[in-house]
């Protein structure tokens, strides 16, 4: 199959007082018009749902009776007919209000998860979304020549990236474990890889430097605790270690060619609720939207809630991985609630070898990862297998 021959569909809710009302644009530019039950039934459903997903002890138990209710009956609601999903092979979700975070790719059609059956990313907005596509390089290749075969992928010489690569546990005791994944995905990657894993030293934690040096790369990867500040959303971020060089000086430029030197200091103090197991600090979304931007065709935070949005007025999400996307990333995987180590690890496999080895676009490489962990034992655990979202450009 070639690249130019994938049929790209797209679904656009609004909430209305009376409905939730989503608009379906299938590959030929058609519009359709589809509604839910009452919006006055479905939203405290939805309350419900979040409040679940929120709290980290029942994902780790397991018990979420109200994302199983979601996933097997209600959440059929917030969806076109079979026939009308059948017709594409790719579906951009740009959600509103409270539908931001709900995980429809976990949904069941005929006993699959939609996810299974059509490559998923989701979009905060359509003008986000074609910011990510013109900025992503993939894009300005000659797509005819782009061939892939999805059921049984060829395996074929990856092209050269730059990568910056990295995990690092502050709180715990699986910095052995965090540093593996990184180091598998580094594996995968072909190029200029830097990775933060090796070795079993303070230079070798992954840091906010570390991180800030991916601006560059094209594929950048922190399998790191993520953090949300209950207060503000922009000071949530990624908890890493702090640099062993000590603080750092940048460089302001001033009128006449002079500059002027101040201390690269992180915007927040670390939380003085957690306790931390080596020297960290936090690297926040506010001193990323500050300081840098990013060319990244894939950003993965491969830590816990880093998708989790807090809707601002004019229904703006913020969460880690809208960060990454505004910064200038072209994709982001990240996850929307708390996450097993275990899992990712096995999730990371699946995924790069589609999308590296197998040359599969990154919804597709996604919709062949679920496809494969649903056949093992994370079939009925959708807790897990839908905690991965893709967001920003799906190529």
């Amino acid at each position: 199959m070639k690249v130019t021959e994938i049929k790209v569909a797209a679904l656009v809710y609004t909430l209305s007082n009376s409905k939730i009302v989503f608009m379906g644009i299938d590959g030929m530019g058609n519009r359709q018009f589809f509604a839910s039950a009452e919006a006055r039934d479905l939203i405290p459903k939805l309350d419900s749902l979040h409040e679940e997903l929120n709290d980290g002890v029942a994902v780790a138990r397991g018990k979420l009776p109200a994302l199983r209710d979601f996933v097997e009956n209600w959440g059929r609601q917030l969806l076109p007919p079979k026939s009308w999903i059948e017709n594409a092979d790719v579906l951009v979700i740009v959600p509103q209000g409270i539908l931001h975070n709900i995980p429809l790719h976990l949904v069941l059609i005929n006993q699959q998860p939609l996810g299974t059956l059509i490559g998923i990313t989701y979009s905060s907005s359509m003008s986000l979304l074609s910011r990510c596509m013109n900025r992503n390089p993939e894009r300005k290749r000659d797509l005819d020549n782009w061939q892939f075969e999805e059921e049984s992928p060829q395996t074929s010489e990856s092209k050269p990236r730059k990568a910056v690569v990295g995990g690092v546990d502050v709180l715990g005791s699986k910095d052995s474990v965090f540093k593996g994944i990184a180091s598998q995905i580094a594996e995968y990657l072909e190029g200029e890889v830097t990775d933060f894993s090796k070795g079993n030293t303070e230079f070798n934690r992954l840091n906010r430097y570390g991180v800030k040096a991916g601006a560059r790369a094209n594929i950048l990867c922190v399998v790191a605790h993520g953090y949300i500040d209950p207060n503000n959303q922009r000071m949530s971020g990624l908890l890493l270690a702090r640099d062993p060089m000590g603080v750092r000086v940048r460089n302001i430029p001033l009128h006449g060619g002079r500059y002027f030197d101040f201390r690269d200091l992180p915007l927040l103090h670390f939380p003085s609720g957690l306790r931390k197991n080596v020297d960290a600090e936090i690297l926040t979304s506010a001193e990323l939207e500050i300081d840098t931007t990013f060319d990244s065709e894939l950003v993965l935070l491969l830590g816990c809630s880093t998708a989790t949005d807090r809707i601002f007025p004019g229904d703006e999400p913020a969460s880690l991985a809208e960060t990454f996307l505004h910064v200038g990333a072209c994709s982001v995987l990240a996850s929307s609630w708390d996450i097993d180590a275990d899992f990712i690890k096995e999730w990371s496999k699946y995924f790069f070898n589609g999308w590296l080895t197998g040359h599969l676009p990154k919804a597709l490489a996604f919709r062949q990862t679920m496809r494969e962990l649903a056949k093992g034992p994370w079939k009925d655990r959708p807790e897990r297998l839908g905690c991965m979202v893709l967001k920003g450009d799906w190529l």
